[in-house]
């Protein structure tokens, strides 16, 4: 066995590349256990290695640099870079030597748009004009696409076949005339307030027009729901809404009913120009829903839609007993009934009405016209029992209308020769339905 080199560990520098010496066996012992990659890890100084190669130098590149030393090679440092270079190579995956092989990408130089060397960028800024443009025209779409909309939506509301409106006057007449009995007050008022604003729609094609707001008062059937159903066959309207407040509003603590009414009218308004809006016992109302109604009725007094054409109905039994009273007191004192005139039970109807419904919307103004509905006397019941049995088409002999007729309360008031109805015509239907089927 080859006697292994003492190590030096006197401090000396032992410069390898001077001597013509072998290597040191500790060297190449270390080359073959490392497979002659192995660096220099032994206990000696290694600060003269350091100091000549400025990092430890593996074992093959000792002993090529000692070879080419006893040869008389200039070692040059091209040279020394390169067998460096391979031995860093050989501990690099596939990958990374791969990669170091691929052509370095040079750092653009950044400079100034007042530099000689700057040149503008056509192609981003092509882009960005592009994009710019294709923005411009997007947006430009959806405006064309909601004015395009908004031109349909305008043509569709004014010749839809089914948002049409027409008032045959002659017709209307003819029917207050047939059916309607002891109104002439209701009657009268209500076809010439319709001619009048029938008149005023057609002479601005049905634009810019303030909606008309009727208040029918009175006692419980005496005939503001019949009214209300012969004007909406005479105006021929596909669009009407009726609102039964008790059902449809019953809580007097809900605030929203104002938002919700503002919010069911306009969307009736945009479905269709022609509206007939009909509230039944508005005497039943939350004030919550008076201040919708106020406030969407102000609005739309303002012509808040270009086309409109719109009608409201108010019934309730306000001032009822009121309107009775006057009539009992003009008959006691030799009056007839149809010589009393509208403008008489206005006063009755506008007086105390602090605290009526229609109050707050009386005092803006936002009621057209007041319509005041008379009791029914023993005369205009047997008039409805008679219609009720032809529309039945039953014949209306003497005796069934009797019968009918004694099982229906009546009133006499003092001073007045006939008696008044306490229901009016309202159960009169419901009594000639008993008498038929006990006859079949």
């Amino acid at each position: 066995m080859e006697e292994e080199e003492p190590m030096d560990i006197s401090g000396e520098d032992n410069d390898f590349f001077n001597t013509h010496s072998a290597l040191p066996t500790r060297f190449k012992e270390s080359s073959k256990k490392w497979n002659s990659n192995a660096t220099i890890c032994s206990s000696s100084p290694t600060k003269h290695e350091s100091r000549l190669y400025g990092r430890s130098a593996s074992v093959d590149e000792l002993i090529l640099r000692q070879r080419l030393k006893q040869k008389n090679v200039e070692i040059s440092k091209p040279l020394i870079e390169e067998m460096r270079g391979l031995n860093s190579m050989r501990s690099l995956t596939p990958k990374k030597r791969h990669s170091m092989h691929e052509p370095s990408q040079k750092t653009p130089k950044l400079v100034g748009p007042n530099h000689p060397d700057f040149k503008q960028d056509s192609k981003k800024n092509k882009e960005k004009s592009s994009l710019f443009n294709k923005r411009n025209n997007g947006t430009f779409m959806v405006w064309a696409i909601v004015i395009l909309f908004c031109v349909i939506g305008k043509i569709y509301l004014s010749y839809n076949a089914d948002c049409e409106i027409f008032i045959d006057f002659p017709n209307l007449e003819k029917n207050f005339d047939h059916f309607l009995f002891g109104q002439h007050i209701a009657r009268n008022v209500s076809i010439s307030t319709l001619s009048r604003y029938w008149e005023q729609s057609l002479s601005t094609n049905h634009t810019r027009l303030k909606p008309f707001v009727f208040s029918f008062h009175g006692w419980t059937g005496v005939g503001k729901n019949f009214v209300t159903k012969l004007i909406l066959n005479s105006l021929h309207v596909h669009h009407y809404k009726t609102y039964l407040v008790p059902n449809q509003f019953p809580s007097s603590n809900i605030q929203s009913y104002a938002k919700d009414i503002s919010k069911s009218i306009r969307k009736h308004i945009r479905d269709c120009r022609f509206n007939v809006f009909i509230f039944d016992e508005m005497d039943k109302a939350p004030p919550s829903l008076i201040k919708g109604l106020k406030s969407v009725l102000t609005s739309l007094k303002n012509k808040e839609f270009d086309n409109q054409w719109i009608v409201f109905i108010f019934l309730s039994n306000s001032k009822g007993s009121e309107i009775n009273s006057f009539l009992f007191s003009q008959i006691a004192k030799g009056r007839s009934r149809e010589d009393l005139t509208h403008g008489e039970f206005l006063s009755v109807l506008h007086q105390e009405s602090e605290k009526q419904w229609y109050h707050d919307i009386h005092d803006k103004n936002l009621i057209d016209v007041y319509v005041p509905f008379l009791p029914l006397n023993t005369t205009h019941i047997e008039y409805c029992i008679k219609q009720d049995l032809r529309r039945k088409k039953v014949v209306p002999s003497d005796g069934l209308v009797l019968k009918i007729l004694h099982e229906l309360s009546f009133f006499q008031p003092p001073g007045t020769p006939v008696q008044y109805s306490l229901t009016g015509c309202k159960r009169v239907s419901d009594k000639v339905d008993l008498h038929i089927t006990s006859v079949d």
